[in-house]
């Protein structure tokens, strides 16, 4: 599906590294999670796996849901292919990530298929290595269609109790070295369509 994804960029040559990762709704309208950009952003520079760059500009911010819309050039992406059911639990899943320090790709299983973070919104985990550039980026199943966007990482407390919060952008250098699985919190396609529809309305 990578006709569909594009990493995030604050400039055109992509110095500094990825903000993130995003996935094609339509030929001009992108998704990925409001987190990637700051509140104040009114665009960014996506860039697509052969390297084509283009800007994109902020349409829409969820005031619910960690989404962010985004307009870029039509046709510059394809519209990705969307599941039209959840994930079940051991399903495997890939994830998308834009391209920087570590890998691109990280497969995983579907943990829990409900689960509600506050302030992100709906959605489910999988545990997965995922890295730096993650967020906003989809969760494929095995026939590429998108079932979820990256959205957080939840690890536990040194004491094992309540679970933390860590957005998947910046230096990830301890799972970067370990290549460590973590629990991945992705919204559902579900709810990022729904919501996207109705930013559009």
């Amino acid at each position: 599906m990578t006709g569909g994804f594009a990493s995030v960029h604050e400039r055109a040559e992509g110095m500094g590294g990825p903000l993130g990762a995003a996935v094609a709704l339509d030929d001009r309208h992108v998704l990925t999670c409001a987190h990637v950009l700051p509140a104040f952003s009114a665009g960014a520079w996506l860039r697509r796996p052969d390297g084509a760059a283009r800007h994109a500009r902020v349409l829409a911010r969820s005031p619910g849901l960690d989404l962010m819309v985004l307009v870029v050039t039509p046709g510059f992406l394809r519209p990705a292919a969307f599941a039209d059911q959840p994930p079940v639990a051991g399903q495997a899943v890939w994830a998308l990530g834009a391209p920087g320090i570590g890998p691109t790709l990280a497969a995983g299983q579907v943990d829990h298929v409900e689960a509600l973070l506050q302030g992100t919104g709906p959605g489910f985990t999988a545990r997965m290595p995922a890295l730096m550039g993650y967020s906003g980026g989809p969760i494929i199943d095995v026939r590429g269609r998108v079932i979820g966007l990256t959205a957080a990482m939840l690890r536990p407390t040194s004491g094992g109790g309540a679970m933390l919060l860590a957005r998947l952008s910046g230096m990830d250098l301890a799972g970067l070295t370990r290549g460590q699985e973590r629990r991945v919190f992705a919204l559902s396609v579900a709810a990022v369509r729904e919501e996207a529809a109705r930013l559009l309305a």
